[in-house]
């Protein structure tokens, strides 16, 4: 439409060029044509003299552009005073384009107005012609159609939608202009499938923009305010302003996002809540420098970017806002400050500082999360600090806690591959501020070193020695694997509080599945021995052997974990004996213990149960062979053949006679086998 326009200006100019010259209305048709295409910036622009007619007060010219718009211009015209009046008309054989206007005035001073339809939109305009350059422009377009624009000027369909454009712009000198611009965008619906493919951004699929933006011209600066609405975000823009000259620009904005998780498709990452950002963004020449504040999070965010500089700020950030908004469970309360500065974002080269100071960790939300018990406050701090250098991050990080204390002295993150490899020190001063999460008290302390590893996956090894053998496992996902060596079983026992029952060096493994609550132990115990307690005192005291004497140099201890419960199987064997307790069932929550043994001692054997609280279990003894011949030698010691016979006369004094004292003395010796 602003081409047609000047060409409307240049055809005037042109009949003027025309008048001055011998040329024949019909051999000036291409040398008009000429003058107006060599006036046009645009060389791709053709044009064609259709008609041209001109008299001593008169004028009609018509003109086809790039075969698809006409312009015709006629009307009256004073050779000698060069003054003219006349009438013109734009129309478009494809567009939907239709002007009807005037143009009047001298070859110094031309006035032209025109209205009409274009691009589907009504349009009113009128402006002066003045020393080469257009004067007082006034431009009125109502409800035009973005996505004839943007076809107009062969640009990809990236809209549809309305807008209004008005343009009041008294003065252009050869410093700049001066004057007043206003636009509407009504119902925007952008199409989300051409500014992928176009410009490799992931918008939603319906998302919409109204909005209004003015600017003021003085001279070669405008200034640019405006108010954009969208279903995604709003972002109002303040004090702008735009050098025509240098194409420097600068304008501060708030925006303003109500629900971030509508970002997941641009963002490629979950997020919740809210956020308001202000800040400031400026070019000049090819740099951009971009400041942005937020207070979302509590305290204050603040990030700058400067050329390919970037400094971030954190200043007392509520920690449970940031989970919040990163769509993670509040676990935390309290306060994060952090420091980072980066140079050269394509070559990475900075410092990083990361703190954290008296952390409380929320209950509930672990217990949910975790599947724990806690009741007591979990208190945390954090210190983070590193130097990033080589297209990696090398950093060092403590963490203090009221259970744990972690330090990890070299942590290496590789930003290109996005691997991560750290050491650590792990220390638990008090195993037993470990029972809300384990489930049960434990006594003592540990401590691991390990390694941790990040590729595809999160790998973390460790190793201890805290209960005076080795232990090392490995984690990865939720599989866990740990192998145990020459660990003593007093020790475990101990830490577990359990009854120290057994004195052995325990070798084995453990496999475990963190996320079913479900493992095996296999584990064998060279050189066992048992220690003094409710089974050995038992054995003792009906067969006169005392278990705890010898040493079993073949024990195994197979285990079965199952949640809470514990299924397990223990053979001890040597030479002369054999220890079995199987069908065992502990229940780690109440202590529980429910199980069935076995003992072979010098060819006897005793059979039996063990139920009950496992730190004071009820043992019970089974009829067996030598529980049997035990009672038979019992009953035989006690009632002997003189005292038969001393029952016999006693039995005759009631009447009764030697065949009925005999049934009677029968009788009573198998009530006392059966009593035993």
């Amino acid at each position: 439409m602003k081409k047609l326009l000047v060409i409307v200006v240049i055809i005037i100019l042109a009949i003027f060029f025309a008048l001055f010259s011998d040329i024949a209305n019909e051999e000036a048709k291409p040398y008009i044509s000429k003058f107006i295409e060599s006036n046009l910036a645009d060389s791709n622009l053709s044009v064609e003299i259709e008609e041209y007619r001109l008299d001593s007060d008169h004028i009609t010219i018509s003109a086809k552009i790039n075969q698809n718009s006409r312009v015709k211009i006629y009307g009256d015209l004073n050779l000698f005073s060069q003054q003219f009046n006349l009438k013109y008309t734009i129309d478009s054989i494809e567009q939907p384009l239709n002007i009807r206007g005037i143009a009047e005035g001298s070859i110094e001073d031309i006035y032209i107005k025109g209205e009409g339809v274009a691009l589907s939109s009504n349009l009113n305009y009128e402006f002066e012609f003045k020393e080469q350059r257009p004067q007082n422009i006034q431009v009125d377009i109502k409800d035009a159609r973005i996505e004839e624009i943007l076809k107009l000027i062969g640009e990809p369909l990236y809209a549809k939608g309305l807008f209004e454009l008005n343009i009041d712009m008294p003065k252009i000198e050869k410093n700049g202009g001066y004057g007043d611009a206003r636009l509407v965008l009504h119902e925007t619906l952008l199409n989300s499938k051409v500014i992928l493919r176009e410009q490799g951004v992931v918008l939603p699929p319906k998302t919409t923009l109204d909005g209004i933006v003015v600017s003021k011209l003085n001279g070669i600066e405008a200034s640019i305010d405006g108010d954009i609405k969208s279903n995604l975000a709003n972002l109002l823009l303040k004090n702008g302003r735009f050098n025509i000259e240098t194409q420097a620009l600068f304008s501060e904005f708030v925006l303003d996002i109500k629900e971030l998780k509508k970002l997941e498709s641009i963002t490629n990452t979950n997020l919740n809540g809210a956020l308001k950002l202000t800040g400031e963004i400026e070019k000049k020449e090819k740099d951009i420098e971009v400041s942005i504040l937020t207070k979302s999070l509590g305290g204050e965010l603040a990030l700058s970017m400067i050329k390919d500089n970037l400094k971030i700020d954190m200043s007392r950030v509520e920690i449970d806002r940031l989970l919040l908004m990163l769509n993670q469970p509040k676990y935390l309360k309290g306060e994060l400050n952090s420091k980072i500065r980066v140079e050269n974002l394509k070559n990475p080269k900075g410092t990083i500082e990361l703190s954290i100071l008296d952390a409380i960790g929320v209950n509930s939300v672990l217990n949910r999360e975790l599947d724990l018990e806690l009741r007591e406050p979990l208190k945390i701090s954090l210190d983070v600090d590193g130097d990033i250098e080589n297209n990696q991050i090398n950093s060092r990080a403590k963490i203090d806690s009221s259970i744990v204390n972690l330090i990890m002295e070299n942590i290496i993150y590789s930003i290109k591959e996005s691997k991560l490899d750290a050491d650590y020190r792990l220390s638990i001063p008090k195993l037993s501020k470990l029972k809300e999460f384990v489930g049960k008290t434990l006594k003592g302390s540990m401590e691991i070193v390990g390694e941790l590893k990040k590729d595809k996956e999160l790998v973390i090894t460790g190793a201890t020695d805290s209960f005076d053998g080795k232990i090392d496992f490995t984690m990865m996902g939720d599989k866990l694997n740990a192998n145990l060596k020459e660990v003593p079983v007093k020790k475990l026992l101990y830490t577990l509080q359990y009854p120290l029952i057994f004195s052995a060096p325990l070798s084995g493994e453990l496999e475990y599945d963190m996320r079913l609550k479900r493992g095996q132990l296999t584990t064998q115990l060279p050189n066992a021995k048992l220690l003094k307690n409710q089974l050995t005192d038992m054995v003792k005291q009906f067969s006169g052997i005392d278990l705890t004497d010898d040493v079993y140099n073949q024990t195994k201890f197979d285990a079965k974990i199952v949640g809470d419960t514990l299924d397990f199987n223990l053979l001890a064997k040597n030479s002369r004996n054999k220890i079995s307790i199987y069908r065992a069932k502990l229940d780690k929550q109440s202590n529980h213990i429910d199980a069935k043994y076995h003992l072979i001692l010098d060819k006897k054997d005793i059979g039996g149960t063990i139920k009950g609280d496992v730190n004071s279990p009820h043992v019970t003894i089974d009829s067996s062979k030598f529980l049997k011949k035990k009672l038979k030698n019992v009953v035989e010691k006690y009632i002997d053949k003189s005292d038969t016979e001393k029952i016999k006369n006693r039995l005759k004094d009631f009447g009764l006679d030697e065949e009925q004292s005999d049934k009677a003395i029968n009788k009573a010796t198998n009530f006392i086998r059966d009593f035993f």
